[in-house]
């Protein structure tokens, strides 16, 4: 897991950490350091992904991941870190500004944060409410590097496939039924304890005929251990969506864990019904903030 940076003029000191049931910590850097003498003239975070248990370039969803846990946590620390071509730095002898994390559509009805790696510290227009990403990967742009693969979703009733074949980008992914049960795909662990009321999971479907989606929540008790829950915790039925002609479409479930949810791990399951083959791109699994505008990081340190 990635932590914030400290310097002090002379050194830097990021630590590495890698867990295989947390999806938070393949979100990470490569750090690269220039020194003139014993002073600090410059740090750069290479932002990477670990993925199928190998370090790969991190771009579109991974790529905010690591500029907002990177940039937070290093604020936290008193340092102020830069964007420059898509990479943290550190540089002090350069006055460099802030960079603004500003709410975004993303689609239709969801709005997350997110930098803007082309000018970072433009300041954000909008108010509106807006969430965090949780999935990171949803866009399968980061999904094929070389032999790795992505191994961080599960399937029951069928096979999983990374294709060309995109919504958008170059990257989705395809699912093909093994027999006659629907097929079910889901995060093969949960995320971090969320503590968020409300969530929302979208993203686009493309499908040869009629099809039935029913979003699923599962959530890991108190008191219960990962791979048990993972297997017989009790899912949730949020919603249906019927789809009844071929082609793409935009799918969108709101989720509303109440005003007394415990802050419990948990995890989204797609079942799609009917259809024998599907491909799914440009997924969002989103926790809103709460009614408040949407905030900027605009962190004034000196």
């Amino acid at each position: 897991m990635k932590n914030g940076l400290d310097h002090n003029g002379n050194y830097s000191l990021g630590n590495f950490l890698f867990d295989q049931y947390f999806p938070e910590t393949q979100a990470t850097y490569a750090l690269k350091v220039w020194m003139d003498g014993d002073r600090l003239f410059r740090a750069e975070m290479i932002p990477i992904q670990l993925l199928d248990y190998r370090p790969v370039p991190a771009v579109a969803g991974m790529r905010q991941a690591v500029l907002r846990r990177i940039i937070d946590l290093s604020a936290e620390r008193g340092t102020r870190i830069g964007i420059i071509g898509g990479h943290g730095v550190i540089q002090p002898s350069a006055d460099m500004p802030a960079p603004k994390f500003c709410a975004a559509m993303i689609e239709e009805g969801l709005r997350a944060f997110a930098y803007d790696l082309q000018r970072p510290a433009t300041r954000c227009e909008s108010g509106a409410p807006a969430a965090r990403d949780l999935l990171m990967r949803g866009d399968f742009e980061a999904a094929r590097s070389g032999e790795a693969r992505d191994r961080s979703w599960g399937i029951e009733g069928g096979m999983i496939e990374f294709v060309s074949d995109a919504h958008r980008g170059s990257g989705a992914m395809a699912v093909a039924a093994t027999g006659d049960t629907p097929l079910t795909i889901a995060p093969k662990t949960f995320f971090r304890p969320v503590a968020e009321r409300r969530l929302s999971f979208g993203g686009w479907i493309r499908v040869e005929g009629p099809a039935t989606l029913q979003l699923l929540l599962q959530e890991q008790p108190k008191g219960m251990g990962r791979m048990r829950a993972l297997e017989s915790a009790p899912v949730t039925s949020v919603g249906t969506q019927q789809i009844s002609s071929q082609g793409w479409h935009y799918i969108h479930f709101d989720i509303d864990r109440g005003l007394d949810a415990a802050v419990l791990p948990l995890r989204p399951l797609l079942r799609i019904g009917k259809a024998r083959r599907a491909i799914l791109d440009d997924l969002l699994f989103l926790a809103w903030d709460g009614d408040a505008p949407g905030r900027a990081y605009d962190a004034s340190i000196r």
